[in-house]
């Protein structure tokens, strides 16, 4: 669901960012960005061996271009991006993120049992 809590990814960084969509049917229904080049070439690499009638992440473009953290923290001009995961593979439902720059926003769906992945990019101030 939209929170609202919308960041900066029109105007900066030095990174694309890859937007994948995993398929209605089988699944997952959902979005998911990475702006960690070896993240993105993972789930490339690991939708060319998993055939279309089985769950997979789908490539589908370079969205916007943002700025990696490094160790987790932004460099100064940009503000922290988090995500979360519902952890949806393992508990057989469809698998979601909550991509946000507000802290809380994450802390809460952690509370309903989601996981913190942490920083996973940094949007322009």
């Amino acid at each position: 669901m939209r929170t609202g809590n919308n960041f900066n990814f029109n105007s900066g960084g030095n990174t694309y960012v890859c937007r994948f969509y995993g398929s209605q049917s089988p699944g997952p229904n959902s979005h998911f960005y990475t702006v960690s080049n070896s993240e993105c070439n993972g789930l490339k690499a690991l939708q060319a061996t998993t055939p279309a009638t089985q769950k997979r992440w789908n490539f589908e473009s370079l969205d916007f271009v943002s700025t990696p953290p490094v160790n987790g923290t932004c460099p100064t001009g940009t503000v922290p991006v988090y995500r979360a995961y519902n952890n949806g593979f393992t508990r057989g439902i469809d698998s979601n993120h909550r991509i946000t720059v507000n802290q809380a926003g994450i802390d809460a769906v952690v509370a309903r049992g989601w996981v913190s992945e942490g920083v996973v990019m940094c949007a322009p101030s």
